[in-house]
């Protein structure tokens, strides 16, 4: 992946088999804040909690959920800022009960840190919500929703310093005469919380040297404040492999060989 024509070796691979899904509970804890959710989302994932965990901004999950503007907007009003969804899901003996047993364990983790689990979202049912979410691909253009076109920065963070990136990535915004608000945001925890992607949506109408500069600037505020671009293509191959020297010479060679 992002190999830009260099050399790349694949040492090893992982298969994940699971039985056929018999049961199914989606919970959902909502935050006001990606920080307000961090020691949740710790605690749950190093104890392997749910099959599916992420997280969404409320445009996001409108985005998501939303037929329409003025769906989402009916959606945003009633969403929290931030959205985990813990997916438990178990298809071989005694499912109802061990969907019940992690049930009970992830509100008490969610208690712990002051908040708590929830079966809908918006009104709408659980199982409804999760369906929309993992369905969600190319014929769902929940990207796009809002303007019909989109500018997408994605990058590879932690849950600790994921906060203060947006952050930075609004300031950015504001400075454009932008709102990250707007933005649809997806973060997906990786390898038990040690890493998280993170995925932003900027709506266009249209491509202009404005939203150029606020994709360059806000690429490179994201990079200097730990962002790992691992797909290093267009502006941010720049950023990457200016940054490091010895491996950029590094891949050269290799490309020369």
């Amino acid at each position: 992946s992002a190999s830009q024509g260099s050399m790349g070796i694949v040492t090893w691979a992982s298969v994940k088999l699971e039985t056929a899904i018999k049961e199914e509970k989606p919970l959902f804890v909502e935050g006001s804040s990606v920080d307000e959710l961090a020691d949740f989302l710790y605690k749950t994932l190093k104890f392997r909690f749910g099959d599916e965990v992420c997280v969404f901004n409320k445009k996001a999950m409108a985005s998501i959920l939303a037929e329409d503007a003025a769906g989402m907007k009916a959606i945003e009003s009633k969403t929290a800022q931030w959205t985990a969804l813990v997916d438990i899901r178990w298809g071989a003996l005694r499912a109802k009960e061990k969907i019940a047993v992690q049930e009970a364990d992830v509100a008490d983790i969610a208690q712990e840190f002051g908040l708590n689990t929830k079966n809908t979202i918006a009104d709408i049912p659980g199982i409804q919500v999760s369906n929309k979410i993992l369905a969600a691909d190319g014929s769902n253009n929940w990207k796009t929703k809002s303007t019909g076109a989109a500018k997408e920065i994605f990058f590879l963070s932690t849950i600790d310093k994921i906060s203060d990136q947006l952050k930075k990535a609004a300031a950015v915004a504001d400075k454009n005469g932008y709102s990250l608000s707007e933005c649809p945001v997806y973060l997906q925890p990786l390898h038990q919380g040690a890493s998280l992607h993170c995925h932003i949506i900027l709506p266009v109408t249209e491509e202009s040297e404005a939203m150029e500069t606020l994709y360059n600037e806000m690429s490179e505020e994201l990079f200097a404040a730990g962002a790992f671009f691992s797909r290093p293509y267009g502006v941010w191959a720049d950023i990457v492999y200016k940054s490091n020297t010895q491996h950029t010479n590094m891949t050269n060679k290799m490309k020369d060989i």
